[in-house]
Order: structure tokens, then sequence, then C-alpha cells
């Protein structure tokens, strides 16, 4: 059986645009040049919850982190990763590893990178790894404008080259 043994976590609005409070949503449904480059590296993807939608519905209203920031809704996403935290743990005992986290720039609940959202700052707490290689697809990359991709599909190809030497070395 072929397996890669690798995974990215992957904020779930990446790979579902659907979940985006509207007006706010990027793309008709996944981060298509995005998805086709991580088909390629052969990493497994790991589509997170999206604990936004789980909390408020899909009628709610775009909010920042500091509203999100409350004691109820870091509750749910410490239940989240915890969630989370034991499937990733039952397939490092399948000596599957997390090679990354893939987050989205200045969401409220999903920015790996830069200040982490809520949900994020949560998970990295729980799987105890500072050093996970993060990226985030930035706030003004969009399926319709083709031009805005360029810089970050060759940033996307460094770090997943990066994250492939790093297993070599291992």
């Amino acid at each position: 059986m072929i397996r890669g043994n690798r995974v990215l976590l992957v904020a779930h609005c990446i790979l579902n645009q659907n979940a985006v409070v509207h007006p706010l949503a990027r793309a008709a449904g996944g981060f298509s040049r995005v998805l086709e480059r991580l088909a390629r590296s052969g990493i497994g993807l790991v589509q997170l919850p999206c604990p936004e939608t789980l909390y408020l519905g899909m009628e709610r209203l775009p909010m920042t982190r500091q509203q999100y920031d409350t004691p109820e809704y870091r509750q749910l996403c410490g239940a989240l990763a915890g969630q989370w935290a034991s499937f990733l743990q039952q397939l490092g005992q399948r000596e599957t590893r997390v090679v990354g986290l893939m987050g989205i720039e200045k969401s409220p609940s999903c920015d790996a990178v830069g200040q982490p959202g809520v949900f994020m700052d949560i998970l990295l707490g729980v799987l105890g790894d500072g050093s996970l290689p993060r990226i985030d697809i930035p706030e003004d990359v969009t399926d319709a404008q083709a031009p805005s991709w360029g810089p970050f599909l060759e940033e996307l190809d460094r770090w997943l080259s990066a994250l492939d030497s790093a297993d070599e070395i291992e």
C-alpha cells in the first residue's frame, strides 16, 4: 500500500469557501490553484473544522478576532482542538506526521502566521509544536484575480519544497 505518511492541516475554508461568512468568500468552492499544488505534493490533507460556522451558523455577520475571543468561543475551539489532536495522535501511531499548517491571513479564527486566529492559537497550544511550519493564503488572493496568485504560488512552491527537504533530512 502506498502512503506518504505526511499530512498538512488545512483551514476549513481553503477547501470549502461555502463556509465563509457572506460576502467574504473568495472562490466558488476551494482555492483551486492551491489544491492543485497540494495534490501534486503528495501530502495528505486534513481539513480542520470551521469553528465560526459551528459557533454562530451560516448566517453570521463578519466579526473581528477580538469579538470572537470570548470564553464561550475559546471553549468551543478548545474542544475542537482536542478532538483533532486525538485524531492526529491516532495518525501518528500509524507513523503519519503533521508536516505543516495552512491558514487564512487575517482570519479571526484561522490565521496561522500573523497574529494567530483564536482557533489556530488554541490548536497550536494543544499540539504543543510551535515549530510547525505555517503558511497563510494572503487576504488579497481570490480565484477571480489571477494576477494576485503569482507571488503567493511562488511562496507556496518554496514552502512545499522546504517541507520535502525537511523530510529528506529526517
